[in-house]
């Protein structure tokens, strides 16, 4: 497998979790994004969030809703972006905590999302878009991300002394389990597909695995010669992740990454998370 020069030259920042209030500061970006014939064409990148603090986790609610963590007031809440008009309105306020990865459940009015309490207490809430109360979906379990895989089914990590574990999970009747020692924080669907990824990295090296939901069976997709922390599904063939400023592809089909989108619109030095739109026509980016 061929490496990147840019591998070489640009620092990645391993798999290891580290305490959500040592976040720092963070914007979230978004440009438009055009592909044809396996080339894919982008605008200049926008600022959302626009916003003193730590701004990012964005999930999407749908093709023109954006959903992420936004600093506010000494604490973190669930904003949401409209697309068509260019908006931004808070959907929750928690005085005794702060809210991080929000993501929508699926087949129900309500978004999920960590809450980080004053106490120092973390764990995973649902948060009905109605407006009533949060209610919490898990007892004991020290949720740092997940993924829904249905409205009652999620793959998540459980924090367990210094590392997080994968499990599944589901919240009626609350059940976890234990499937795989020692991940990173990246969760995501596998396009075209019932399949979860995960990243996990040792000795600065990273390898990509898939969970398949329904059996507990686990495959290797890619066992990479560097780390990453972050990645991003372009199709069911195909990752993103980042290398400083610039966004990169891998294509599991060849084994082989090229350059997707290098930042030079901004003064960002480091591209954290990625995100592509459900309708793949918007590329976001959290840039700190």
């Amino acid at each position: 497998m061929k490496t990147h020069h840019l591998l070489y030259s640009l620092l990645l920042i391993g798999g290891v979790w580290t305490s959500l209030k040592a976040q720092g500061n963070a914007e979230i970006y978004a440009l438009s994004m055009t592909t044809i014939d396996g080339e894919t064409s982008f605008g200049e990148p926008q600022n959302l969030s626009n916003n003193p603090g730590y701004d990012s986790q964005p999930s999407f609610f749908d093709s023109t809703t954006l959903l992420f963590s936004s600093t506010r007031k000494g604490q973190t809440d669930i904003a949401q972006y409209s697309f068509l008009d260019k908006t931004k309105i808070w959907l929750s306020s928690t005085r005794q905590g702060s809210e991080y990865s929000p993501l929508l459940i699926p087949n129900d009015r309500a978004v999920s999302a960590i809450r980080l309490d004053t106490t120092g207490l973390q764990r995973l809430y649902r948060y009905p878009l109605s407006g009533e109360a949060s209610q919490l979906l898990f007892q004991k379990a020290k949720i740092g991300y997940h993924v829904w895989v249905d409205a009652n089914q999620l793959v998540a990590t459980v924090l367990v002394e210094n590392r997080m574990d994968l499990v599944l999970a589901q919240t009626n009747p609350e059940e976890i389990q234990t499937v795989f020692d020692n991940v990173g924080r990246s969760l995501h669907r596998i396009p075209s597909s019932n399949k979860v990824s995960f990243v996990q990295t040792n000795q600065g090296k990273s390898t990509v695995y898939a969970l398949d939901p329904s059996n507990g069976t686990i495959e290797t997709l890619a066992a990479l010669n560097f780390s990453i922390t972050d990645m991003y599904w372009f199709s069911n063939t195909s990752f993103l992740y980042s290398v400083g400023e610039v966004i990169m592809e891998f294509d599991l089909t060849i084994a082989d990454h090229k350059v997707f989108y290098q930042n030079k619109a901004t003064a960002l030095t480091t591209i954290t998370r990625i995100l592509v739109s459900p309708d793949k026509t918007k590329l976001i980016f959290v840039g700190e």
